[in-house]
């Protein structure tokens, strides 16, 4: 069968019907070279130096070194840890002005140091059961103790200062969603994760409080 050559050669493009001029031809450039054949000025050089860090990393040019234990300052460091001295703050000055001992100095120790140890087992326990990620261990055990620690006391001092039904109501509720929003900003959760650690610490914590009122010596 032959066949004319024109059938694979390649044809003129079709005129523009609204009579626009046709676009000039690409021409291609060597590699170092500009558009008009002089050599390109040396730039800079994609490579693995040159990928953007995180935001919470420093660069390593800085001589800065990105710690792994603590990737964000301000949230896994910083405000966890402001959030715990303040909830201590308030759980030894509540137990010291309603003893006036300081005897009670030593029983809130000993419930936060006891506390810190059920509920980091009761976050080994979430993490593997379902599957959470609560981040590195030294920012996830301060993130903890702050998340253990302020939503109780403010319940206790809530129900300490004002002495009402209604106030003892809030006293229960507002530490459920106080963990609630730790959980889900500290932790960077969603809302239904967040919701399930609350129920699981809250029922924990509830069974601990107990516990410890009813057993141990004062």
């Amino acid at each position: 069968m032959n066949v004319p050559p024109e059938e694979y050669g390649l044809k003129d493009d079709p005129e523009d019907p609204s009579g626009r001029p046709a676009r000039a031809p690409v021409r291609a450039i060597p590699v170092g070279r500009d558009e008009r054949g002089r050599a390109a000025p040396a730039g800079p050089v994609l490579g693995y130096a040159s990928v953007k860090a995180p935001p919470n990393r420093r660069s390593a040019a800085a001589g800065e070194r990105y710690d792994l234990n603590f990737p964000s300052p301000l949230m896994d460091l910083y405000v966890p840890l402001a959030l715990f001295v303040a909830g201590a703050a308030m759980a030894y000055g509540v137990a010291v002005h309603a003893e006036r001992s300081w005897r009670a100095v030593w029983w809130v120790t000993q419930f936060i140091a006891l506390g810190l140890a059920v509920m980091t087992l009761t976050a080994v326990v979430v993490a593997n059961f379902a599957r959470l990620v609560f981040g590195p261990w030294p920012a996830a055990a301060l993130k903890l103790a702050a998340t253990t620690v302020l939503p109780c006391a403010t319940g206790v001092a809530v129900a300490y200062v004002w002495e009402s039904c209604l106030t003892l109501l809030f006293a229960w509720i507002a530490p459920i969603f106080i963990t609630l929003g730790m959980f889900a900003r500290l932790f960077d959760f969603e809302l239904r994760e967040a919701a399930l650690c609350t129920a699981l610490f809250v029922a924990v914590a509830l069974s601990f409080g107990l516990v410890w009122i009813r057993f141990l010596p004062w």
